[in-house]
């Protein structure tokens, strides 16, 4: 069975493990996976722990420390906000005197890096600073406002990470125009993920794409490894598995016309390649419910990614 997670408490709210509930959060301009708000205890500390998704934190009050392996140590308080980054590793903890109070957002999806950057973040700036949070808190605490799995919320989930985004983006006006050097490779991204949402149910391969787009396989590939951090190839595969997801979930289509609706010719190699994205058979996947478990203390609920 998926699972969602919900804990309400006095010092700790959480939503986690939404993926369950979105075959296409990969595929999505950006798509929320976890949420938070936590007063924590003097010295917690969380770490060293490596996350699959992007993750800011929004310090509300208090003090603590952040630390990415390799780099510096870096002291932070009230208004700063810090980034996690896929695959990489890192540990926070809060102060032994001043413990902070912190709110978190967990996301996805193929635009995540860019408005990441766009924000402000860089490879070498992991944190930011925000004088006015309320406003950007308060869209994360509509999130977990809307934690039953119903359309309505799911919508409201969506359009609540959206317009968080914006007031970062808005917050950072000097940080709009600084990309536009990459223009040319994003709109190339942008157009080979169009052209393969319209023809993933075909035998495509990524030359065709770079042949319709006028660019070379090589260079198609290095603007996907640039925004994206993945391969066309990698994108492909995902977008074929997510949309399998959706059918299996939506229709009762047999196995073997689904594989064939997402561009596998062999069921075989489909269901192989299926267990390999969810870690479960086609067939298990369409049996399995998403249910949503709700606890009052933190730690009660063990979900994917320890929070």
């Amino acid at each position: 069975m998926k699972r969602v997670g919900f804990t309400e408490s006095v010092n700790y709210s959480c939503l986690e493990d939404l993926r369950s509930t979105n075959p296409f959060r990969r595929l999505a301009m950006l798509c929320l996976d976890y949420c938070g708000i936590e007063a924590c205890k003097p010295g917690y500390a969380f770490g060293p722990y490596v996350r699959e998704d992007y993750v800011i934190h929004f310090v509300l009050s208090g003090r603590g420390k952040y630390r990415v392996e390799g780099r510096e140590e870096l002291s932070l308080s009230a208004g700063n906000l810090f980034l996690i980054s896929p695959g990489v590793r890192t540990w926070y903890q809060a102060d032994v005197k001043e413990p902070w109070s912190y709110a978190w957002v967990g996301f996805n999806g193929y635009r995540a890096q860019e408005f990441v950057h766009k924000i402000g973040f860089s490879d070498k700036k992991l944190v930011l600073r925000l004088e006015h949070l309320d406003e950007a808190v308060d869209c994360i605490r509509r999130m977990l406002d809307a934690r039953a799995l119903t359309d309505v919320n799911e919508l409201t989930r969506i359009s609540e990470l959206y317009k968080l985004f914006s007031i970062l983006v808005r917050e950072r006006p000097e940080r709009r125009d600084t990309q536009q050097g990459d223009y040319a490779s994003r709109q190339y991204v942008h157009c080979a993920v169009n052209y393969m949402s319209a023809n993933y149910a075909n035998r495509l391969q990524i030359d065709d794409i770079a042949n319709t787009l006028g660019i070379s396989r090589g260079y198609l590939t290095s603007c996907f490894k640039k925004h994206m951090d993945i391969s066309p190839q990698e994108f492909l595969i995902r977008l074929r598995m997510e949309k399998a997801a959706y059918l299996l979930s939506h229709t009762t289509d047999p196995i073997g016309q689904i594989s064939d609706q997402v561009g596998y010719s062999d069921q075989l190699s489909f269901s192989k390649a299926f267990k390999q994205h969810y870690q479960m058979s086609p067939k298990a996947y369409r049996e399995s419910d998403v249910h949503l478990e709700v606890v009052s203390k933190k730690g009660d609920y063990v979900g994917d990614d320890p929070l």
